[in-house]
């Protein structure tokens, strides 16, 4: 969003037009939700597949909602609340209606995959084993991901604050009590206490799923945890079992399920580590923070084109296997997520956070040892664009900017 305002935008124009209307089983639309994927080759157009658009996931949803308000955070664009506010909306009513789908408060999603073209874990982790739990069963029911619960308290409280903004107090006051009970909610039925973690889900019992995973990294970068459960998170998070080495893996080596050189049971993910890199920076674990980007910048400089993959290998990182983590054979490259993690890294750097209210931009900015000098151009704020520098004197960073920052 910081960088390209204009695409965010178009983004959630595009995402607002193709909105779910009707209920349709085989394309797994419902009033409100936003699509999974949409495709355009001859299986779509002849109907043999449901990607028309697909609306297969669970996640998206409160995704577009938390894009939105961000958007007009960074922008103010009132035109875009305007036109938006009614999609929004209805995507929040289905979080409410369609997405919970027993009444306790929780967005699920039912394990059965049903027709050709659909999947069956309805989230970023979508292939059809990445939920196990501890002694290496298959999860089923409808499933409550720990990830999705934290991104409908992102969008709530963000939206929140932008409502306030724009002279909306009791639809805010609304959201923020929506919020909070999310976040009681998952403190009291995901929390793993004997881990110092989170369950990556509750099966249909309201069981936690207790493998240790990557998913409740998530959390932190949408600022649900308390300070003390997000210091036993990012703790739990640098053990060797999760951080690799070369980032931190979808799934421990230590569960029955681990495998490396797996989709989503042991593979590292640039876009999965760039938000919980900017969940750690949000609450202070600055150290981890900046192990993972030197990784993440180091796996892109090993790449034959020197950027980042889909995913690639979960080995632990060793000499005797290179220096370059083991590639995934049929890895996306280019991918958009992959091709999104610099940015976020970058902001993350940056410390960078927008004032809605104040109108201003904030910076609380740290450089790795490896790194003395940041240029960021074309920063996009309330209508206008700037360019900042960092430079590394020692322990200290200078900041040389034209745009109105106010620096933590």
């Amino acid at each position: 969003v910081h960088v390209y305002l204009t695409r965010a935008v178009g983004i959630l124009r595009v995402l607002a037009a193709l909105q779910g209307t009707r209920e349709d089983a085989w394309k797994a639309e419902e009033p409100g939700k936003i699509l999974h994927e949409i495709r355009y080759g001859e299986m779509a157009r002849t109907g043999a597949i449901p990607h028309t658009p697909y609306f297969g996931t669970v996640d998206a949803t409160p995704l577009f909602v938390l894009l939105f308000a961000e958007t007009v955070a960074w922008s103010d664009d009132r035109v875009l609340y305007a036109d938006l506010l009614p999609n929004v909306r209805r995507a929040l009513d289905w979080i409410e209606r369609y997405g919970d789908l027993d009444g306790d408060g929780l967005v699920e999603y039912r394990t059965e995959a049903g027709a050709s073209g659909h999947i069956s874990n309805k989230v970023w982790k979508d292939s059809g084993d990445s939920l196990h739990d501890r002694a290496g069963r298959q999860v089923r029911g409808a499933i409550a991901a720990v990830e999705v619960q934290g991104y409908v308290y992102a969008a709530c409280a963000r939206l929140a604050e932008v409502a306030a903004r724009m002279g909306d107090t009791a639809w805010a006051a609304e959201l923020r009590e929506r919020a909070e009970r999310m976040r009681r909610t998952v403190e009291d039925l995901f929390w793993l206490e004997d881990d110092g973690f989170y369950a990556q889900a509750l099966d249909g019992e309201k069981r936690r799923v207790d493998a240790i995973s990557s998913n409740p990294g998530h959390l932190l970068f949408c600022g649900l945890p308390s300070p003390e459960r997000a210091a036993r998170v990012a703790h739990r998070l640098a053990a060797p079992d999760l951080n690799s080495g070369w980032g931190i893996r979808t799934l421990s080596a230590a569960m029955p399920t681990y495998n490396p050189m797996s989709y989503h049971n042991g593979s590292v993910w640039p876009h999965d580590n760039s938000v919980i890199v900017a969940g750690l920076r949000r609450y202070g674990h600055t150290d981890l923070a900046l192990d993972l980007i030197e990784a993440l910048f180091q796996a892109s400089l090993a790449d034959p084109l020197q950027r980042l993959p889909e995913l690639y290998c979960g080995f632990p990182r060793s000499d005797t296997l290179g220096d370059a983590p083991v590639t995934y054979p049929v890895s996306c490259s280019p991918q958009a997520w992959a091709a999104a993690t610099g940015h976020l890294l970058v902001r993350s750097l940056l410390g960078l956070e927008v004032d809605h209210t104040s109108r201003r931009v904030r910076i609380d900015p740290v450089l790795p040892v490896w790194l003395s000098r940041l240029t960021h151009t074309n920063l996009a704020a309330f209508g206008a664009t700037y360019d900042l520098d960092l430079a590394r004197h020692g322990d200290h960073i200078t900041v040389d900017s034209d745009g109105p920052l106010e620096r933590a």
